[in-house]
């Protein structure tokens, strides 16, 4: 470097601020291939030009540590120091902190520090955090509505979404009634019912939050109470799988109707969650189709909640109801040991002799369960006197009842005649003397 002239000193002392260059430097041995941010200083008068004279060097993660630094101690006059010498760092995510400033200023609430950021050049609203969250989708997902404005106001784009939500589904899963008032009034009615890839309609988080206020309002905007989620599950799924009656009676109220998911109706979730009230509910609206009974049968004996079954029955729902696979209520009842069940549906007039396709009974399946000893006397007394039932079946219970010294179900058998599913009589008595 040339000996600077004293035009070249008064150059100097007028223009100390570094020079700043910001390069990549990759090497062999460095795979992360960092930002490194060189100052150099221009020497001043009578100063060697050697090139170690007056050179620091820092690198980007140092820089914007320290921009951490200032954002945690809301140091408005540091940062934007700090942003004036490293303009380029101003979308770059500060270390341990996982986002840019932008982020970080909405999640600490400092709405100054905001307004500078968002006054600065080259400020980009959409730089999304290691979550693939933006701005406003946190400001939404923290119920600002001050600074969810405020970044409205500067551009922010309401209907982006990050992977599994949106500003508006972020702002439904908490009690913010104002905020999803103001971003409703912001949604085109074609974007109200919005799935993301990976998530659930605004409708349906709001359901699943329990948020009432959110649901009449997303309705009253003309959400459709008969969208499905990720999951293929309604609005009214959710509703009835979690006890929300108000919320049912709404969607209801709205259109909403019983159709059939992956994990059955509406009604058979709230059998399975053993809520009798959702259940009297939704059977005053029952689905379309009546294949629901059997289903609705299934999940109340499997469930075995007190007063689940009786109220099934109550609204007409028939003890003989098969399920599309052909298997009866009172069979399922015997192969999961449930007495109480196969009483009531015997009391209600269930056939103890129906036979599946394959040669199924509830008596079959109670044995081959090997359920109580009060369970099987109960149907092997209701059963007429020709029994059919597998031979090996009926072996099986005998050797059981011999190797117990059950008499009583052995001289149960004894009264019976037996023939197998292909009408072949067969004799068991020289086995039970």
């Amino acid at each position: 470097m040339p000996r600077a002239d004293n035009n070249d000193a008064e150059s100097y002392l007028d223009n100390s601020a570094p020079n700043i260059e910001v390069r990549h430097f990759p090497t062999d041995d460095d795979a992360t291939d960092e930002v490194k941010v060189i100052e150099h200083h221009r020497p001043g008068p009578n100063t060697s030009s050697s090139s170690d004279t007056g050179k620091a060097e820092i690198t980007s993660r140092d820089v914007m540590h320290q921009i951490g630094d200032t954002l945690a101690s809301k140091d408005q006059m540091a940062l934007r120091s700090l942003l004036s010498i490293y303009p380029s760092l101003i979308n770059a995510r500060i270390p341990g902190m996982d986002a840019p400033p932008l982020i970080i200023a909405v999640q600490l609430g400092y709405q100054q520090i905001l307004e500078d950021l968002l006054a600065s050049p080259g400020i980009y609203l959409d730089a999304r955090d290691r979550h693939h969250r933006n701005a406003v989708f946190v400001a939404c997902e923290s119920g600002n509505l001050d600074l969810t404005r405020l970044l409205v106001a500067h551009g922010a784009n309401l209907h982006s979404h990050c992977k599994n939500s949106t500003p508006l589904i972020a702002a439904c899963q908490g009690d913010h009634p104002e905020l999803v008032s103001y971003l409703l009034k912001k949604t085109p009615r074609q974007l109200v019912d919005f799935c993301p890839p990976a998530g659930n309609t605004a409708l349906v988080k709001s359901v699943m939050c329990a948020n009432m206020d959110a649901v009449r309002q997303l309705i009253n905007h003309g959400a459709d109470p008969n969208r499905r989620s990720i999951s293929a599950m309604t609005p009214l799924h959710h509703a009835a799988e979690h006890g929300q009656i108000a919320i049912a009676k709404l969607l209801i109220r709205h259109g909403a109707v019983q159709s059939k998911s992956t994990f059955g109706y509406p009604l058979d979730l709230a059998c399975r969650s053993g809520c009798v009230a959702m259940a009297e509910l939704l059977l005053t609206v029952p689905p379309v189709s009546n294949e629901w009974q059997g289903y609705a049968l299934a999940a109340a004996i499997e469930t075995n909640h007190p007063g689940l079954l009786p109220c099934l029955l109550a609204h007409g729902v028939s003890a003989d109801t098969l399920l599309p696979n052909k298997t009866s209520a009172l069979m399922i009842a015997a192969d999961l040991g449930n007495i109480e069940a196969v009483d009531l549906l015997m009391t209600r007039g269930a056939d103890i002799t129906y036979l599946t396709p394959a040669g199924h009974s509830a008596l079959s399946k109670a044995i081959e369960k090997r359920r109580s000893r009060n369970l099987i006397l109960m149907l092997l007394a209701a059963m007429p006197d020709n029994i059919v039932l597998d031979r090996r079946l009926a072996l099986k219970l005998i050797r059981r009842a011999k190797r117990r010294q059950d008499y009583r179900i052995v001289n149960e058998l004894a009264k019976k005649q037996f023939i197998d599913r292909f009408g072949n009589a067969y004799e068991l008595r020289g086995l039970l003397n």
